[in-house]
């Protein structure tokens, strides 16, 4: 039988239960939300903030986000994390890593008192799924640089960022550099409605009225488009015959179309408004009209 704890004994070893607990929810937490915080960490900036890593871990790491992706990379930190050994404090210093990092939306999913409800998770991967619509468009229309410092001004980037965007965009180009902008900024937190702020005030203004459902331009390109079919069939030799078939391929390319995007109408009507959004999710199918033309 052991002996009682002494009254100074019993309040130390509380609070190593406490810490247990807390570290058992904290890896609970990475078990359940691993898919998403392995898309939304990036682990060279994470791994400056984790002094109690060893260098082999950060090592081996690193070297799998360099040759696998970050994904690969976040995964090996998060095997990393799991292994341990793993001291008191180690949670604060992830979480605070992730934070420093520019890891804010990770942060999120590994920190119970701040976890996105579901509906917050709906309209963050719609918004993304937005993104990859658009992503050719943006990739050909934006300018890069002028765009990412404007991210770095309105806070959605660090400056880590805007140097990583700016190394890829120096050595391959401004598409390139688009790219890595895109991916990075899907990565953070609340991102959306700051982004179509950057596009706005760097004269990307239609850019950001085909991401946020403005489509009073596609419309009129549309109208013009309608106006002077109509002025050329007026002159034609034989108008007539040549109407009456433009009408029906048209008619056959509108039913093709109603017929494969009904799935997406069905989908996009069901999510919730994002902040900073149209109220009309139903400009997706706009969009896709427009480029399906």
């Amino acid at each position: 039988m052991q002996p009682p704890l002494s009254a100074e004994a019993e309040p130390a070893r509380s609070a190593a239960m406490l810490e247990e607990c807390r570290d058992e929810r904290f890896l609970y937490m990475i078990s359940c939300f691993r898919p998403r915080l392995k898309r939304c960490i990036r682990v060279h900036p994470v791994l400056d903030w984790l002094p109690s890593l060893s260098a082999e871990e950060k090592e081996r790491v690193r070297v799998a986000a360099l040759q696998r992706g970050e994904v690969e990379g976040a995964e090996e930190l998060l095997r990393a994390v799991e292994r341990g050994p793993r001291g008191p404090g180690w949670f604060t210093e992830f979480l605070l890593a992730l934070k420093k990092g520019g890891c804010d939306l990770a942060a999120c999913y590994v920190n119970p008192s701040q976890l996105p409800s579901p509906r917050e998770e709906d309209d963050h991967d719609l918004c993304v799924h937005l993104v990859q619509l658009l992503h050719g468009t943006l990739v050909d229309n934006m300018q890069t640089r002028h765009v990412a410092a404007k991210c770095l001004e309105l806070g959605i980037f660090q400056e880590e960022d805007l140097v990583g965007i700016e190394t890829v965009t120096d050595s391959r180009g401004n598409r390139d550099g688009a790219r890595e902008l895109l991916s990075r900024i899907v990565q953070k937190k609340d991102w959306f409605s700051q982004f179509l702020v950057a596009l706005r005030e760097t004269q990307h203004e239609s850019l950001a009225d085909d991401l946020s459902g403005n489509t009073g331009g596609t419309e009129n390109k549309e109208n013009e488009l309608k106006n002077s079919t109509s002025k050329e069939t007026e002159g034609a030799s034989q108008p007539g015959h040549a109407v009456t078939e433009d009408l029906k391929q048209q008619e056959n390319l509108d039913d093709s179309f109603v017929r494969e995007s009904s799935v997406l109408e069905t989908s996009v009507e069901k999510n919730s408004v994002v902040s900073g959004m149209s109220t009309n999710w139903n400009f997706v199918l706009v969009v896709v009209k427009f480029y399906w033309k």
